[in-house]
């Protein structure tokens, strides 16, 4: 009877050399209580330290839970030239009066999975985890953040950091500065952004390896939103005691949409929903939807199992504001499926057919 379907490699270099996921920054609040005015000492007992200019800040807006923000990603291997382009979606999903917060990553491509991070009041990630699971799967000591706000011309900061994730363990170090303020050009608009240049050392300790990582990073945030507009890095590898260093690989990103609730500028897209989903539907016939596809274009696609009707495949659309119709078969003998996007990580409505059939359905970005 439905013939529908609820629609719907980050290596550890490019994570730890960010100080954050795939966006390449941690945490970027915009939020005053971030920020850090003086020496921090992390919880290893290590001295980290971001020192603020004394003069030309810029208030930025305060994060918002709800506010989202959706890059266009290039990465390209410099041995062969390949390169790899997708969106991933930056969404707060809780902000805390002492300045810590947590927010989703998603990405469009369907090969890499969205991750939750755990941010402390001093900007630096605490822990990850894998959406839906309540375990951290990563957990992190010492300062792993770049500039903290109170953004301003001349901050400069000196970090250090690990990251363990089961047996696997990496220390890294973080360097750098905002440099100047720059007009910047993306896909989102125009933005008065400061200038960050600062360099990233990373190297897995257990197992031990002798390859370090050195990535070199120049990015743009807007002094209003408080967040990164645009940054491009390039990775090379090398070994203790070496003076040549091998070409690994180049990314740059660009904001393409975002919402940013204490703002009025933001920009809308569909494509904040991209990626993987998997879900279910009950009622009137009940099942499972695990081959679920969402286009950067907003287009939904993929398949689903019922318990009566047997495997079926759906096709339909959301729209910028989260708005989702899709549907089975024909309106006369197919189904019906409309809802909503509560956020960039999960959906849900209704759904109807012939004969008095109706019911429910959720999914979940994976």
């Amino acid at each position: 009877m439905i013939k529908a379907v609820l629609a719907g490699v980050l290596t550890g270099v490019v994570l730890l050399g960010c100080g954050g996921g795939g966006g390449g920054d941690g945490v970027a609040t915009g939020t005053s209580s971030s920020g850090t005015s003086s020496t921090d000492a992390s919880s290893t007992g290590s001295t980290s330290s971001n020192t603020q200019a004394s003069s030309g800040t810029v208030s930025s807006i305060p994060v918002t839970k709800g506010d989202s923000y959706t890059y266009r990603r290039t990465d390209t291997t410099i041995s062969n030239s390949s390169t790899t382009t997708y969106d991933w979606t930056r969404e707060f999903t809780a902000v805390n009066s002492d300045g810590s917060l947590t927010y989703n990553e998603t990405f469009s491509n369907g090969s890499i999975d969205g991750s939750s991070f755990n941010v402390s009041a001093d900007g630096s990630i605490a822990s990850t985890s894998s959406i839906g699971s309540s375990a951290a799967s990563c957990t992190y000591s010492g300062v792993n953040a770049s500039s903290v706000a109170p953004y301003a011309v001349g901050q400069s900061w000196n970090n250090a950091w690990t990251r363990t994730c089961g047996t696997s363990v990496w220390t890294g170090t973080n360097k750098g500065s905002i440099v100047g303020q720059e007009q910047v050009t993306v896909p989102a608009g125009t933005f008065n952004a400061y200038k960050e240049v600062y360099t990233a050392t990373t190297q897995q300790t257990s197992p031990a390896s002798p390859t370090i990582y050195i990535t070199s990073y120049t990015c743009w945030r807007d002094v209003v939103l408080g967040q990164r507009v645009k940054c491009e890095w390039t990775s090379a590898s090398t070994t203790a005691g070496s003076t040549t260093q091998t070409p690994v690989f180049s990314t740059v990103y660009e904001l393409s949409n975002y919402i940013a609730q204490a703002s009025t500028t933001s920009v809308l897209s569909a494509s904040r929903f991209a990626g993987a989903w998997t879900g279910s539907f009950s009622g009137t016939d009940s099942g499972t939807c695990s081959n679920l596809s969402i286009s950067t274009s907003g287009a939904i696609s993929g398949t689903c199992v019922g318990n009566q009707s047997g495997t079926f495949s759906v096709s339909g659309t959301v729209d910028s504001q989260g708005a989702a119709t899709f549907s089975s078969g024909t309106t006369s003998n197919g189904a019906q499926f409309t809802g909503q996007f509560a956020s960039s990580t999960a959906a849900g409505g209704t759904w109807s057919a012939g004969a008095g059939w109706t019911g429910n359905w959720t999914i979940s970005h994976k």
